[in-house]
């Protein structure tokens, strides 16, 4: 048992936090007590700390002006990784919200991105397929479509090597065709991966 010197309650040592330059081993402040006094803190000291955090990262900037392109170089499976988190979970609704009203609000640019893809993908898919091919582009959507179902979370069909790809331009065949999860595709967007 413990005397806590904030409230001046005596609770149970599991209450405490450990402390190891303290006598008994234990902090002098009740765990309820430590967090409030912590909050407290954090709050009344958040615009300080932005400002420092603002301070810093600008000195940083000025100091190694491409730090981002190192920084993003030296960890881009980590960014990966957080991208693809990002479109799985953290404010998806209001991501989809916002695609939703973006879409409804241009109209005419939207339906011109469609377009040129489709445009794209026709004429990715060269004349000399036969029908075997086609049957297996079918499978792959309808294996996507399967997926979809089973797992209860979308998978698309991603061309490999992208079909309007900012250095190299794929094309629409079945051996370009992968179901992937629709994070990854999201995350991936139309880059080639080598």
């Amino acid at each position: 048992m413990k005397k806590c010197v904030l409230c001046g309650e005596t609770k149970e040592l599991i209450f405490f936090y450990k402390r190891k330059d303290s006598l008994d081993g234990y902090r002098n402040d009740c765990k309820p007590c430590r967090i409030a006094v912590s909050h407290k803190n954090y709050t009344d000291k958040i615009e300080d700390k932005r400002a420092w955090h603002r301070e810093r990262h600008r000195q940083k900037i000025e100091d190694n002006p491409d730090w981002y392109a190192k920084h993003y170089a030296a960890n881009q499976d980590k960014f990966s990784k957080q991208n693809a988190e990002y479109y799985r979970t953290r404010y998806r609704d209001r991501r989809l919200a916002t695609v939703k009203k973006w879409v409804s609000e241009n109209r005419g640019k939207s339906n011109a991105i469609k377009k040129a893809y489709k445009i794209a993908k026709t004429r990715a898919c060269p004349p000399w397929l036969s029908e075997e091919h086609h049957w297996m582009i079918q499978e792959t959507y309808e294996l996507a479509t399967l997926r979809t179902k089973v797992f209860g979370f979308a998978w698309h069909v991603d061309h490999e090597v992208p079909l309007r790809g900012k250095n190299v331009s794929g094309l629409h065949v079945p051996w370009n065709l992968r179901v992937i999860p629709g994070v990854e595709n999201m995350s991936k967007s139309n880059k080639f991966a080598s």
